[in-house]
């Protein structure tokens, strides 16, 4: 849709890597394994360069893993909250 298009559009430019590191909270990166968006390695990239990062992949999803498998992602987020920790 063009709300999308423009959308993606607006955020070409930010560029927002060099503050990922300043994120310290608990966080848990969630990828789909089959993302035509990003390639696998994005996600692993983002919760490396994060200090209390951890990530989850959905291997049969795709690029919106809330919606191509929402009770395989709604349980991440119910174990992520229940144990924020790090492995």
């Amino acid at each position: 849709p063009p709300q999308m298009i423009s959308m993606w559009r607006s955020l070409s430019p930010a560029d927002a890597r060099d503050m990922l590191r300043r994120i310290v909270v608990p966080t848990l990166v969630v990828a789909g394994g089959h993302s035509r968006i990003y390639p696998r390695d994005t996600g692993q990239w983002i919760a490396k360069n994060m200090a209390h990062a951890r990530i989850s992949t959905l291997e049969k999803s795709g690029h919106s893993v809330h919606l191509e498998a929402p009770e395989a992602f709604a349980q991440l987020i119910s174990e992520f909250a229940r144990n924020p920790a790090m492995a």
